[in-house]
C-alpha cells in the first residue's frame, strides 16, 4: 500500500497539470461540500420564494457585471508581458468602477419604473444594492483571473473554504431568527465582497508590482480591443441565456418557480465547480503556453474533454433518473419541483461541464468573433424554446426541458468547432501580444 502511494505521489509530481487541477478542485470540493452540508437546513429555513428572490438578484447582478467589465478581466491571462497583464487588470477595475457608478445613477432614476416592467418587482427593495454588488463582482473576476495567470492555485483554494463556511453560518444563524430573502441577498453580496478582498490580499502577497502609467493603459486597450468588441457581447449573450430561464420563470410563474430553478441549477453546478472551473483555471495558461510554443493544442483539448466526460457522467445520470425523489428527500418535500427541473437540466449542464476545455482555448486561438456568432445563434434558439413553451403551452417544466435540449445541441456544436479549429495550421504568433 505504501509503495502504491509513493508511486502515485511521484506520478502527480511529474504531471503538473494533474497536480494543479487537483489543487484547485480540492478547494472547490471543500467549499461545495460545506455548501451542500448546510443546504438541507438552509432550504428548510428559507423556502422557494426567498431563494427565488436571491436567484433573480444574482442573475440581474451577473448580467450587469458582464456589461460593466467590458470583458477586460478575461484578457488578463493572455499577454506574455507581465506589465501588460497588470495594465489590463487596472483597466478592468477602472472600467468596472465607472460603469458601476453610472449604473447606480440610472438605477436611482429609472429603477422604480424599469424593474416592474421587466417582471422583477420583487427586486425593488434591493435596488440600491445592485450597483455595489456589480462593482464587487467585477473586482472579484479581475482578481480571480490574475491568480489564474500567476497559477496561484493554492491561495484560491485556501480562502474559498473559509469564506463559504462563514457565509453559511451567517445564513443559518440569522435565518433561525428571521428567515427572509433580505438575509440571503445580504450574505451573498457580503460573501462576494469578502472573497474579492481575500483575493486582493493574495494578489498583494504574490509579489511587488510597478505602477501602471496612463500611456500603457491606452496601449493595451488598443491591442486587446477584440475583448470589448467581440468577447464582451458574447459574454453578455451567454450570461443572458444562462439567466433568462430564472428571470422569465420568476416573471411568469412567480418567485417560487425561480427558486426551484435556482436550487436545481446550484446543485447541478457542483460538478462544474469541482471539475470544469478547476480544469479551466489550469488549462487557460497551459493553452497559451502551448500556443506560444506552436504545440498540439487539439490533443490537449480532446484529452481534457474526454476526462471530464468520463468523470461527470455518473452524477448527472443519477439526477436524470431520480431527480424529484432526491430533491424531496435532501431538501424537503417543498423542493420536489426543483428535482423535476434538475432532471431536464442535466444533459445541458453535463455538456456545459464538457465544454470548459474548449472555452479555455478560445482566447488563445483568437476565436472571439466566431464565438459571438455562435452565441447569437445558440441563445436565440434557447430563448425561442423557452418563450414558445411558456406562451403557447404555458408549461414551466416543458419550458425548462426545451431550453435544455436546445442548449445541449449548441454545446456539442461548440466543442466540435473549437476542436476542429485547434487542429488547423496556425499562423506565426501575433507579436503584438
Amino acid at each position: 500500500m505504501a509503495t502504491a502511494l509513493i508511486k502515485l505521489r511521484s506520478a502527480l509530481q511529474n504531471r503538473p497539470f494533474v497536480r494543479n487541477v487537483a489543487m484547485v478542485a480540492s478547494g472547490a470540493a471543500a467549499s461545495q461540500a460545506l455548501s451542500m452540508a448546510f443546504a438541507p437546513l438552509v432550504t428548510r429555513l428559507y423556502g422557494p420564494e426567498a431563494f427565488g428572490v436571491l436567484g433573480m438578484f444574482t442573475a440581474c447582478v451577473g448580467l450587469l457585471a458582464v456589461l460593466a467589465s467590458w470583458a477586460w478581466p478575461a484578457a488578463v491571462v493572455v499577454p506574455r508581458d507581465e506589465a501588460d497583464a497588470l495594465a489590463l487588470a487596472r483597466l478592468a477595475l477602472l472600467t468596472g468602477g465607472a460603469m458601476s457608478l453610472l449604473l447606480g445613477l440610472l438605477m436611482a432614476v429609472f429603477g422604480p419604473l424599469v424593474l416592474p416592467l421587466l417582471g422583477m418587482k420583487v427586486l425593488l427593495p434591493y435596488m440600491a444594492w445592485i450597483a455595489p454588488a456589480v462593482l464587487v463582482m467585477v473586482a472579484a473576476r479581475v482578481l480571480s483571473y490574475w491568480l489564474i495567470r500567476r497559477e496561484a492555485f493554492a491561495l484560491s483554494a485556501r480562502w474559498s473554504v473559509g469564506m463559504t463556511l462563514i457565509v453559511n453560518l451567517v445564513k443559518v444563524g440569522v435565518g433561525a431568527v428571521m428567515p427572509s430573502a433580505t438575509v440571503l441577498v445580504a450574505t451573498h453580496t457580503g460573501g462576494t465582497a469578502a472573497g474579492a478582498w481575500l483575493t486582493w490580499r493574495a494578489w498583494r502577497r504574490a509579489g511587488p508590482y510597478a505602477a501602471v502609467v496612463p500611456a500603457r493603459l491606452g496601449d493595451v486597450a488598443r491591442r486587446f480591443s477584440d475583448f470589448p468588441l467581440w468577447r464582451a457581447p458574447q459574454d453578455f449573450i451567454n450570461a443572458l441565456s444562462q439567466s433568462l430561464p430564472l428571470l422569465v420563470l420568476g416573471a411568469w410563474a412567480g418567485a417560487s418557480s425561480a427558486g426551484h430553478y435556482a436550487i436545481a441549477l446550484a446543485v447541478l453546478g457542483v460538478p462544474a465547480v469541482l471539475l470544469g472551473h478547476s480544469v479551466m483555471a489550469v488549462l487557460t495558461p497551459r493553452v497559451n503556453t502551448v500556443l506560444g510554443e506552436q504545440g498540439d493544442v487539439r490533443t490537449l483539448i480532446v484529452k481534457a474533454t474526454r476526462s471530464l466526460a468520463l468523470i461527470g457522467c455518473a452524477p448527472f445520470a443519477l439526477v436524470m433518473l431520480l431527480g424529484p425523489s432526491l430533491f424531496a428527500w435532501v431538501f424537503g418535500e417543498a423542493w420536489r419541483v426543483a428535482g423535476e427541473y434538475a432532471r431536464w437540466l442535466s444533459p445541458w449542464l453535463y455538456l456545459q461541464l464538457l465544454n470548459q476545455p474548449a472555452v479555455a482555448a478560445i482566447p488563445g486561438l483568437r476565436l472571439q468573433r466566431g464565438l459571438l456568432v455562435y452565441e447569437l445563434m445558440s441563445s436565440g434558439s434557447k430563448v425561442l424554446a423557452l418563450v414558445l413553451a411558456l406562451m403557447v403551452w404555458q408549461d414551466d417544466v416543458l419550458a425548462v426541458a426545451l431550453f435544455s435540449v436546445s442548449g445541449t445541441l449548441a454545446y456539442v456544436a461548440l466543442i466540435a468547432w473549437v476542436i476542429w479549429h485547434a487542429g488547423r495550421p496556425r499562423p506565426p504568433e501575433d507579436m503584438r501580444r
